[in-house]
Order: structure tokens, then C-alpha cells, then sequence
């Protein structure tokens, strides 16, 4: 997770600090705010730091830690018109966007988002920055032209250009790099004199007024009835969740029935408890509830709390100006009632699961029940080298679910030369895919760069129609930067990325080629390639056509620097760098494109089509021949050797006979370690 925060950064003289101070506690009385003492619980606090290097006072306000830029905006407006001058603000959302805003005696003058298009509106053409509006703060010596080319670098971290930006106009790059936030935590990088306002509204929230009156539940987890697939084998891992909207009583009994228990799908076996808030302490316990049976003959598992207090709910109601809406969620958090429904996975088949809550004090009309409509699969295969974790919370079945299913087809390729030549294959495969995919859709594209000589650059991405992303000049420019940068994603669909109904839109096809996305380690990586398809939207004809390309591209590459591929069916997509093989032998994601690691390891025999270089073929005994081509046609590909399983049902013999070149979670993780040690 990145970095949040937010700050103002004034040019003034004590004198200009003594005026901002005063300017702030003014704002605070106008909203009806006053200070309170260390022994007070205030709702907003500000830091204002004196003048420090270059004679810049700091400003830190707990208001505009929540990210809001109208809140930001009118705090730069409010301190730069205090100390008649120039001031910037300063906002860093998750390492991702830098927003500077540059404030003249209370006027906006300019404004600078490293990332215009982050938060999914359409990416506009950047407007003209005015760098020579902020000369008045750049150091002796240092000219707009330089603030152009800080502003114009697109690092790939927030912080790394807010840091040059700071070195240009003088300002203490800690002071800049912070927030009222992280200050709390570590007030360090605050110097003597900094003077502390904690203030509290005089109008107090409806949250602080708990209700009165019987308990009342109301959902908070699931949110109505929720679908969950689970497999044979699972552990049980249920979240049931109420929150309270009525006043505070005591006593609570919990109690889970349902068809899945009656028709022997799942074993309950414990329950795991929170009540309030976990940020502020609230802890498991884990109990084992009473195997009752209703009137009707049901099963039922009961756990009475006689004793359990439940506190009073907090009305999620509109607050007062200054009030932290972070506050409004903690209270609120604090009368939620969590359970965790713990036990085993037996048996595949259709049912569903209620969890109730019902308080003491309000038996009828205080109770609620949360429904999960469960489907249990039969127990998934395991691939060989499947690390076997009975612990693992929740079970396993969302690694292996898409080793059985057959939604996409992938093809998957490391290949060990010059990265331009490498790259050809991969334009290669986008103009086919083109060509039988045709033009219609939309394009999602992302270039992940290579490290420059100041460190990591920002990726960049682009989206639009299908003939315009992905035809032209346009298309040049992606070919160019596939042997040219760290990794080029595409991405095929109909629609939007995301649809509130039916959830994440993976696409109709996609390409990726490339190492990792950091730009780490080039030197020591092949060139990996990979080409999917959607073969349930495709349909039979045009993913028999895809299939025959896909087959032809990996002959041709293990004709030259292949090292391996893989053409196979499962069902989830894969970037060049993962798979969903590897995600469930539990290979790390740094390794998989690693040159040491890909000439010594498989990392997916897949169940269609595989190729083995000489350098994987040094491993394997000769006993693995006749294995291999009693389930396959084994054929010589150039220099490789090219396995054609006769059956997807063969999955586990080809694993069998390929052992020596499928590495353990141990193999997979020392081999990590080795590429970072010796990089």
C-alpha cells in the first residue's frame, strides 16, 4: 500500500507565521470551533510548523487527510492570503498522484496531476503547465525550464517527484513528505515552535447521541442473499455480520442452520467472534457452539452470550463542519456483532446457509439472519507439486478452480534472446490476433517502463476503440515499446472494464509481453510472451482458427530462442510474468521470468501443447521419453522437443513424467532468492 497524505507549504517570515496561525484559529471560530486542551477529545487537529529551509511554513490539517482537494484548495487559499504570498499544497494518493496546487495570496495560480487519468474518468490532454508562475518560490539559480523537466519525468512514485520538486524550490523534503496523519504517529520531523491547534465543534454529531430503546440488528455482512462457491476438501470460512441500529442491552444467542448442514455439505465446527471495533482492540474468541435440533427435525448450531454487552448503534447521519468522517465509521464499527462459521468442506452439491442473530432483549423484532446459496464442487485436482496446507483459511478451491475449468485459451512463451528480436513475436501475434479477431471492441493498453537513470518511471496507458488504439501509428508505438520497455499489456472486450452487476470484464482477448512490471533486473530475464482468447465468447470455429495460430507462432519461436511454451486451456487469463499454474504450486512472481530459472523449470506443462528446449531436455532422464510418449506425440521442433497431449485427462501422467523439471515451493523459492542475491 502506498503513501497518503496531504500538507500546505508556505513561503513566509516569522512574522507570516504568526499571521497564519492567527488566520486559522479565526477559520476555526467562524465554524463554531473551539481549542480544547490535551485533556480534550478534539475532532480536527492542525499542525503549523515556523519557517524552516528555503522559509517555508508547514501546515498540517487532520481535514484534509480524508483526500479532499476542495478542502485542500480553500486551506492554500486561507494560509497563502494570511501570509500575502506564495504557497503550494501538496496531495499524494497511494504513491500513484502528486496534486500540487499553487496558491498566490489566496489566488489559484496553477495546478500539476501527475496522473490525470487515475481515478477512471477519460484522460484529457494535459494542459499547459505554468512553470513560470512559480518562480517566485525557485531557489537562486534554478530556472522554470528545470521545474518543466521534474514535472514532465513521470516517476513512477509520488513521493520521488514531490522530493526534486522540494530540492528546486528550497523546501525540507521531509516536511513536504508528510501528514497530519503520519505526524501523529511520529511527530519527528516537527522542529521546535511548531504550534498545535486542537479543535472541537461546538455542534456535536448525531453519532455521539446513541439511540435509545431495544436492540435492532441490521445486515452488514452478507448484504443480502450471496452466492459462495466452495469445493470438497475446503475449510469451512464463513463470515456472518450484523451491526446494531437500536439502543444497548445484554445478551445474544447465535445460531447457524440451513439445507447445506441437513444435506451433509459442510461440518460446522467452531464459531470466531468480534464484537466492535478491531482498530481499537476489539479481539477473536473462538467458541464451539451446541448441536441442537429445531421442531421440524433441523439441524442447528447455537452459541448463547447471556452475558455479551451490546453497544448502542451510531446514526450514520450528516455531521457538522470539521467533523472526521473516519470517527463516524469507528462508532459505527463499534456496535457490529462479527461471526466466522469455521469447519469443513465434505461433500459437493447445492444448499444454503443462515446465520442469525438474535438479541435477548429484543427477540422478534431485533433479530436479523444473513444468507450464503453455496455450490460445492467435487473434490479439484491438485497439480503435482500442489503445496499441501490444511491451514490455509478458507481452503484452496479459488487456486484450483481455474486449473479444471476451460473458459480461455492461453498460449505461453519464454524466450531467451535480444529483446527486439523477441518483441517480434509478440507484434506478430497481435497482427494476427487482428486479423482473426477482427476490429470491434475496445482496447485497454499499459506500458510498464524500464528504470531510467532516476529510478522507476510511472507506466503508461491508453484506451479507445479497437481501430484506433491498436491500428496506425498508434500500434507502431506499442510494437516499438515492446522491445524497448519492461512490459506491454492488451486487452481486448466488449464494454466496460467493470460492471456493477456482473463484476470485472476480463476481455474477449489480450496479449502481454515483457519481464515484470518494475523494470527490475532486465538483464538477468527472458522475454516472456503470452496470448489468450476467450474461447466460450469466441465459440468452436474461431478458437479451432486461434488455436492453429497459437500452435504455428510456438513452433516458430522454439525454431530460435525458445526456451519453453505452453499452449493450454484453463480458466483464467494470464500476464506474461504468471499463471494460475504457478499461483497454485506457489511459485514467487519475481522467479517466473528469471533467465536461471525458466532454463531449469517448467513453470506450466499445461494439457494441450508443450515445448521443451535443450536446456529443460538436459533434465529430464531418458526413462521420461517412453512415459511421455505413451500419453502424447512427441515430436522434435528445431532444437526442442514439442509434446502434444492426446487427452487433458493425461494432466497428472504428463506432471508424472515431467517431475524433474516441476520445482517444489522450496526449489521455486530458492531459486527467488538466488535471482535477487546475484542481481
Amino acid at each position: 500500500m502506498g503513501a497518503f497524505f496531504s500538507n500546505v507549504q508556505v513561503r513566509a517570515d516569522q512574522g507570516g507565521f504568526e499571521k497564519i496561525v492567527a488566520a486559522l484559529r479565526a477559520d476555526a471560530a467562524s465554524r463554531e470551533m473551539s481549542e480544547v486542551d490535551e485533556a480534550g477529545d478534539p475532532d480536527r487537529v492542525l499542525l503549523i510548523a515556523p519557517p524552516g529551509p528555503g522559509g517555508f511554513v508547514s501546515v498540517y490539517d487532520e481535514a484534509t487527510e480524508s483526500q479532499d482537494a476542495r478542502a485542500l484548495d480553500a486551506l492554500g487559499a486561507l494560509v497563502s492570503r494570511a501570509a500575502e504570498g506564495s504557497a503550494f499544497t501538496v496531495l499524494v494518493h497511494d504513491s500513484d498522484v502528486l496534486a500540487l496546487t499553487l496558491f498566490s495570496s489566496g489566488d489559484v495560480i496553477d495546478r500539476y496531476d501527475s496522473n490525470p487519468g487515475y481515478f477512471g474518468k477519460k484522460r484529457k490532454k494535459r494542459v499547459e503547465r505554468r512553470v513560470d508562475a512559480w518562480a517566485p518560490l525557485l531557489r537562486s539559480g534554478v530556472a522554470a525550464v528545470d521545474l518543466h523537466a521534474v514535472l514532465a519525468a513521470e516517476d513512477l512514485f509520488a513521493e520521488a517527484t514531490l522530493v526534486k520538486v522540494c530540492e528546486l524550490v528550497g523546501c525540507d523534503p521531509l516536511r513536504a513528505s508528510t501528514g497530519q496523519k503520519y505526524l501523529s504517529r511520529d511527530p519527528s520531523p516537527l522542529p521546535d515552535g511548531t504550534v498545535t491547534l486542537r479543535l472541537r465543534s461546538m455542534a456535536r454529531p448525531a453519532y455521539e447521541t446513541p439511540p435509545e430503546g431495544a436492540p435492532r440488528f441490521e445486515p452488514h455482512m452478507p448484504y443480502g442473499p450471496t452466492t459462495q462457491a466452495l469445493a470438497e476438501g475446503d475449510q469451512l470460512r464463513l463470515g456472518f455480520a450484523v451491526k446494531n441500529a437500536g439502543g444497548a442491552s445484554r445478551g445474544l444467542t447465535i445460531t447457524v442452520w440451513g439445507s447445506a448442514i441437513d444435506a451433509g455439505l459442510v461440518e460446522v465446527e467452531r464459531f470466531e467472534t468480534v464484537f466492535g471495533n478491531v482498530l481499537e482492540g476489539a479481539r477473536h474468541a473462538v467458541h464451539s457452539p451446541e448441536r441442537l435440533r429445531s421442531a421440524s427435525g433441523d439441524s442447528l448450531f447455537v452459541l448463547h452470550l447471556p452475558q455479551q454487552e451490546l453497544v448502542a448503534g451510531a446514526p450514520m447521519t450528516s455531521f457538522a463542519p470539521g467533523m472526521d468522517a473516519r470517527k463516524m465509521m469507528s462508532a459505527s464499527m463499534r456496535s457490529r456483532v462479527h461471526v466466522n462459521v469455521t469447519g469443513r468442506v465434505v461433500q459437493a452439491g447445492k444448499g444454503t446457509l443462515f446465520g442469525g442473530f438474535v438479541p435477548h432483549a429484543a427477540r422478534e423484532d431485533g433479530a436479523h439472519a444473513g444468507q450464503y446459496d453455496l455450490t460445492v464442487d467435487p473434490r479439484l485436482a491438485r497439480p503435482l507439486r500442489f503445496p499441501v496446507d490444511e491451514a490455509m483459511h478458507g481452503g484452496s478451491s479459488h487456486l484450483l478452480r481455474p486449473l479444471a475449468a476451460t473458459k480461455y485459451l492461453v498460449a505461453m512463451a519464454s524466450i531467451d534472446g535480444p529483446r527486439a528480436d523477441a518483441a517480434r513475436f509478440a507484434a506478430q501475434a497481435l497482427e494476427r490476433m487482428l486479423e482473426i479477431q477482427g476490429t470491434s471492441g475496445n482496447a485497454a493498453t499499459t506500458v510498464y517502463r524500464k528504470r531510467g537513470e532516476e529510478g522507476m518511471r510511472r507506466p503508461r496507458s491508453g484506451a479507445g476503440k479497437v481501430t484506433t488504439l491498436l491500428r496506425g501509428k498508434r500500434r507502431d508505438t506499442l510494437t516499438a515499446a515492446m522491445g524497448e520497455e519492461a512490459l506491454v499489456d492488451v486487452t481486448v472486450r466488449e464494454g466496460p472494464a467493470f460492471d456493477p452487476e456482473t463484476g470485472p470484464n476480463l476481455g474477449l482477448w489480450g496479449l502481454s509481453f515483457g519481464a515484470s512490471v518494475l523494470g527490475d533486473r532486465d538483464d538477468a530475464r527472458v522475454g516472456a510472451l503470452t496470448v489468450w482468447l476467450d474461447a466460450d465468447a469466441a465459440g468452436e470455429a474461431r478458437t479451432s482458427e486461434v488455436r492453429t495460430m497459437l500452435l504455428g507462432l510456438l513452433d516458430e519461436i522454439m525454431r530460435g530462442d525458445g526456451v519453453q511454451a505452453s499452449l493450454f486451456r484453463c480458466g483464467a487469463t494470464a500476464p506474461a510474468y504468471s499463471s494460475a499454474y504457478e499461483d497454485a504450486c506457489g511459485a514467487p512472481h519475481d522467479v517466473r521470468t528469471g533467465r536461471s530459472y525458466v532454463r531449469r523449470w517448467l513453470r506450466v506443462p499445461g494439457n494441450d501443447t508443450l515445448w521443451l528446449g535443450p536446456s529443460l531436455l538436459a533434465h529430464l532422464p531418458a526413462a521420461a521419453t517412453s512415459a511421455l510418449e505413451a500419453i502424447a506425440t512427441v515430436a522434435p521442433c528445431g532444437s526442442a522437443t514439442r509434446i502434444g497431449l492426446s487427452d487433458a485427462k493425461h494432466v497428472p501422467l504428463l506432471e508424472e513424467a515431467l517431475a524433474p523439471l516441476l520445482p517444489t515451493v522450496e526449489e521455486a523459492r530458492a531459486a527467488a532468492m538466488e535471482l535477487i542475491a546475484h542481481t
